[in-house]
């Protein structure tokens, strides 16, 4: 049996740009959507900026609608969908910090480990505290472990040289 939001996806994509801003429903189910992949991703909306992200993330929805009711773990495929970008295949680290950016949005619930290349976890933090990012270097040769657990009662993220 079909899901009702693959029906609603399917309708979205064959629909004109006046369509849509005519229609509430799906309007709303962009939008929700839209923010809730803004919330588990803060470090690449921050990356790519408000429009590339509303762009990759409508086509990111319109390739993959929900599976699941709750909309606040949506998003678990975008790391992927944005490394098969061909805008992105330069930008081989965008793909791990969107993956940093999921396993830290979990928060922990449940065991989760990303593999990303080093350096990757220094440019997050620099994104997601909005600092100015001078000089982070990234290995693509040298892959790290990152995890998420407590540490002195604060949930931290740690990274672990993969040899």
């Amino acid at each position: 049996m079909d899901h009702p939001l693959r029906r609603i996806a399917r309708q979205i994509r064959t629909m004109s740009t006046k369509q849509l801003e005519l229609h509430p429903y799906i309007q709303n189910y962009l939008f929700n959507h839209l923010d809730a992949l803004k919330e588990a991703f803060p470090a690449t909306y921050r990356f790519l900026g408000e429009n590339n992200f509303k762009y990759f993330g409508r086509l990111y929805l319109l390739d993959n609608p929900p599976g699941k009711a709750n909309i606040d773990l949506y998003g678990e495929d975008f790391p992927e969908f944005l490394g098969k970008q061909d805008e992105f295949r330069e930008m081989v680290y965008l793909k791990d910090i969107a993956a940093i950016d999921y396993l830290w949005f979990l928060q922990n619930t449940e065991e989760a480990t990303v593999r990303v290349a080093d350096g990757t976890l220094n440019l997050w933090r620099g994104l997601v505290d909005e600092v100015e990012l001078e000089e982070i270097e990234i290995d693509t040769n040298q892959p790290v472990d990152i995890s998420c657990h407590w540490h002195q009662g604060e949930l931290v993220l740690a990274a672990q040289l993969v040899t």
